[in-house]
């Protein structure tokens, strides 16, 4: 049976109404849920609730006045796909920026404004399809060029409205070349039909794919806060050995030289019993900034591993210049923990360092040596920075009394792919 316009029409205003609902269902009731997402999936709630209104106007033309129709049914679907642009913007954690969603709407009302330009059919259309499709490949480069998270379904999301776009030219471009004197005989015609099919079409894969997005993006934090450490926001010991084991296994040359430095705070126990837990707290945290900050390049990772003990791993600087960055960490950690607390307390760090080319020193011998290094440091009285060469004999009985910080867990973890010459 043929499918007339009017029943597509039909149909894309249900689809459009009722994924506004869902939408604002999902807002309403699951805001807990989702609520790194919240405020984009009740901006989408408005969109389609806009584009729904729209073409409900725009669809009772012969039944309601022309300015109802032609003027405000126009206007709500461009402020809808002005919403849109705004929602995708907040979901990947653009500004807002409310006034360039209003923008083609209210241009719209401007050159209503204007009668010849009610009274040309043919140029509103074309102006609408251009003001639509030019939002709509916006929104589809938005999903390209800002999806840091790299997330499969905002690709997808991207080529669907790029189609739709894509459907808006062609129809602006067959409209033209038609002339028809009025909307009822164009939506007659055969490409009139085409497009409103793909509109629906596009539409419900809109829908889905940006309920897609939303549990691939909540996904996708569960997954980097199993991850992190709550307390200092660092990268946990899991996390700390994969991003290691990558950065080795991107390696093209076997002679890239590593050092990993390992951090611990002396007599933490004995402050924290003192000033209390919130201050041993804030302790940490005060050497999580400070490791954050000295992280600046790609290759430099800092780890929270346990208690009062954090790792640096300094991938591509040999181990003299990986020495003085750590120097860096420990004399910046001494002034700040003396000047955050007024004196009051003077906390020092004691470290151990060592390091290699990943062609010739395996990971986990660096990781021991620097973790017999503080040993080595904490015995000698604290407060300095001790090194070791990274050796597969190694062993325990060369270490100090103290107990090793680093767990045999980390040291799995980071064998784990390593890569041996």
């Amino acid at each position: 049976m043929p499918v007339d316009a009017s029943t597509l029409l039909i149909a894309i205003t249900v689809v459009h109404l009722a994924g506004g609902i869902l939408f604002f269902l999902v807002w309403r009731l699951f805001s807990n849920r989702f609520e790194a997402q919240i405020s984009s999936i009740g901006i989408w709630s408005l969109t389609h609730l806009f584009l729904g209104l729209g073409n409900v106007m725009v669809g009772l033309r012969t039944f309601i006045p022309d300015w109802a129709s032609i003027v405000m049914g126009n206007a709500l679907l461009l402020f809808g796909v002005g919403l849109a642009r705004m929602a995708i913007s907040v979901f990947f954690g653009r500004k807002p920026f409310v006034v360039l969603a209003a923008l083609p709407g209210i241009l719209w009302l401007a050159l209503c404004a204007y009668p010849p330009f009610v009274e040309n059919t043919t140029v509103r259309i074309i102006s609408v399809q251009i003001a639509l499709g030019a939002s709509l490949v916006w929104i589809s480069l938005l999903c390209f060029t800002r999806n840091r998270d790299n997330l499969y379904t905002a690709r997808l999301n991207g080529v669907t409205t790029f189609v739709l776009a894509a459907g808006s030219a062609y129809y602006a471009i067959n409209a033209y070349a038609a002339h028809d004197p009025s909307l009822p005989f164009t939506f007659q015609r055969d490409f009139a039909k085409i497009y409103l099919l793909c509109a629906l079409l596009c539409t419900v894969a809109a829908i889905i794919l940006i309920f897609a997005m939303i549990i691939e993006k909540e996904q996708l934090f569960f997954r980097s806060q199993a991850r992190m450490d709550p307390l200092t926001g660092l990268a946990n010991r899991r996390a700390f050995g994969e991003q290691v084991n990558a950065w080795i296994a991107n390696q093209d040359s076997t002679h890239a030289p590593f050092a990993i430095a390992i951090f611990d705070i002396d007599r933490f126990k004995d402050a924290n019993d003192k000033y209390g837990q919130v201050l041993g707290d804030a302790i940490l945290q005060l050497l999580a900034r400070i490791c954050d900050d000295s992280a600046s390049e790609d290759r430099i990772f800092a780890s929270h591993l346990n208690g009062d003990c954090f790792a640096v791993f300094y991938g591509g600087l040999p181990v003299g210049k990986a020495a003085l960055l750590a120097e860096q960490i420990r004399q910046q950690y001494a002034r700040s923990s003396e000047s955050a607390t007024e004196g009051r307390l003077r906390s020092t760090l004691s470290a151990g360092l060592s390091g290699g080319d990943i062609g010739e020193t395996d990971v986990q011998d660096a990781l021991r040596a620097a973790d017999l290094a503080l040993a080595n440091a904490k015995r000698r009285g604290r407060n300095r920075l001790a090194m070791s060469v990274a050796t597969s004999s190694t062993s325990s009985s060369d270490s100090a009394p103290d107990k090793p910080r680093t767990s045999a867990r980390l040291r799995q973890d980071l064998s784990r792919n390593s890569r041996v010459a």
